[in-house]
């Protein structure tokens, strides 16, 4: 896959993300916005967290 392909991928996948969010009812794009910053919440420093934790070379 080169760079245009990717971006077209991308573009492709964003807008069919967009066409089925527009679909939801408010209440269910308030739902899917509380979930995702959830998820967003405990992800948050993981990597940090996992660095401090795997042995370094001296």
């Amino acid at each position: 896959m080169n760079a245009d392909d990717a971006a077209k991928a991308f573009a492709e996948h964003r807008r069919a993300q967009l066409r089925r969010n527009l679909r939801l009812s408010p209440a269910e794009r308030l739902r899917w916005l509380e979930e995702t910053m959830d998820a967003f919440r405990k992800w948050k420093g993981l990597a940090r967290v996992a660095a401090g934790q795997r042995s370094r070379p001296m």
